[in-house]
C-alpha cells in the first residue's frame, strides 16, 4: 500500500517537473500579466485565450462586468485571428458608406447654382440646410436602430435610402420637393456613418483599427456649398 502511494507521488512530481520545463519565459510572463481592456499591445492579446485563461482578464469599471469579460475574450480572439481577407473586404465595403457621404455633400454643393437658376428660390442655400437636417436626424436615428435590427440590415437600408432619394431628387418638381428629397438623402447617408464605423471596428483587430481614420481624410469642410 505504501509502495503504491509513493509511486503515485513520484508520478505527480514527474508530471509537475515536465510541466515546469515546458513553461517558457513568455508563458511565465503571461501568467503574471493582465489583459488590459482596449490595449491590443499587451502580451495576452497575442496569445490564444486557452493559453491566457479567464483569470488573466482585468475586469472592472464597466457597467456590466459579465459583458465586459465577454467583450475582452472576443477582442482577444479577433486579435489572434489577425487581419485577413475578410477584414480587408470589410474595409473596402465600409468605404462605400463614407464615399456616399462625401459624394452627396459635394454633389449638393455643385448643383446649388443650377437649382437656383431653375427654381429661383429666395434662399438656395436652404438645400444644403435640408441635407444637414437629414444628416443630423439620420445619425441620431440609425445609430440606435442598428442595435435593434442589426448592423447589416441598417447598413443596407441606409445606402438604399440614399440611392433611392438621390435618384428621385434629380427629377424634383420644385425647390421644396427637391429639398425634401435631399433631406431624405441625408437621412440615409447620415445614418450610414455611425453604422459602418462600428461594423468595421468590431471585426478588425486593434492593431489595424487605425485604418478607420483613412475614411475621414477626404471629408469635406462643413462650409461647402454655403455662400
Amino acid at each position: 500500500m505504501a509502495s503504491t502511494r509513493s509511486s503515485a507521488e513520484e508520478t505527480v512530481k514527474t508530471e509537475s517537473a515536465s510541466t515546469t520545463e515546458k513553461r517558457t519565459p513568455q508563458n511565465r510572463s503571461l501568467e503574471s500579466s493582465k489583459l488590459e481592456i482596449g490595449n491590443p499591445e499587451t502580451i495576452a492579446f497575442a496569445e490564444p485565450f486557452e493559453t491566457v485563461g479567464l483569470e488573466t482578464l482585468k475586469i472592472g469599471g464597466g457597467v456590466n462586468p459579465i459583458f465586459e469579460a465577454k467583450a475582452a475574450i472576443l477582442n482577444s480572439a479577433i486579435q489572434q485571428i489577425g487581419m485577413g481577407k475578410y477584414q480587408w473586404k470589410l474595409f473596402a465595403l465600409c468605404g462605400f458608406g463614407w464615399a456616399a457621404d462625401n459624394l452627396w455633400l459635394q454633389g449638393v454643393a455643385l448643383i446649388l447654382p443650377q437649382v437656383g437658376m431653375e427654381f429661383q428660390p429666395p434662399h438656395q442655400t436652404f438645400l444644403t440646410l435640408a441635407l444637414y437636417a437629414g444628416l443630423i436626424i439620420g445619425a441620431s436615428f440609425w445609430g440606435v436602430t442598428a442595435d435593434i435590427i442589426g448592423r447589416r440590415l441598417a447598413f443596407n437600408l441606409t445606402l438604399f435610402i440614399a440611392a433611392l432619394f438621390g435618384t428621385a431628387a434629380g427629377g424634383g418638381p420644385n425647390f421644396v420637393g427637391t429639398a425634401s428629397m435631399v433631406a431624405c438623402i441625408g437621412l440615409g447617408t447620415g445614418g450610414n456613418l455611425p453604422v459602418d464605423g462600428p461594423i468595421f471596428l468590431e471585426f478588425v483587430p486593434g492593431t489595424h483599427q487605425y485604418l478607420l481614420t483613412m475614411y475621414r481624410t477626404s471629408q469635406p469642410s462643413s462650409s461647402d456649398g454655403v455662400d
